[in-house]
């Protein structure tokens, strides 16, 4: 189940510059769907979370928060947690957790860090599915923790 998001949410978001990591105290990650995609995570605000697959063919095989730095992140934000991270219905609370990087903590699900992607908006269909860029492929999760593919993803350790 979603909870309607509040308003001093929105204003962080809106007030999160360009390159920085969101974070907030308690952060909740829920499910939606789409015809494209089928059901897929979401952030807080209901914009898409993302992680990025380094394993695949052209990919740069380096960790994904190395892979993604700091001008990556201008685009694709981390999502980070400052206290607890949180599932909604539909999620596996088991999958959820946090990693430390660079002294803060990283929000991950089935153990990838989660990224949001500057261009989607909050209720918007995703725009960063299948990307190339950065050292690899951007892919949404599904709500048992595996990156969702696209036609144009080779699989994963093809070369």
């Amino acid at each position: 189940m979603h909870y309607p998001l509040s308003i001093p949410l929105v204003a962080l978001l809106a007030a999160t510059p360009p390159g920085q990591a969101l974070s907030q105290e308690a952060l909740t990650l829920g499910v939606t769907t789409n015809d494209e995609y089928g059901a897929y995570l979401v952030g807080p605000d209901d914009r898409p979370v993302y992680t990025l697959l380094t394993d695949l063919e052209a990919g740069d095989g380096q960790d994904p928060l190395d892979s993604c730095n700091e001008e990556c992140r201008e685009h694709w934000p981390v999502l980070m947690v400052e206290d607890e991270l949180r599932v909604d219905d539909g999620l596996d609370p088991d999958l959820a957790e946090t990693m430390d990087w660079q002294g803060e903590r990283v929000a991950t699900y089935g153990g990838h860090p989660l990224f949001y992607f500057v261009n989607d908006g909050p209720h918007q269909d995703p725009g960063g599915q299948g990307m190339f860029t950065y050292g690899g492929y951007w892919a949404l999760l599904s709500p048992e923790g595996r990156p969702l593919r696209t036609d144009a993803m080779p699989a994963a350790g093809q070369e």
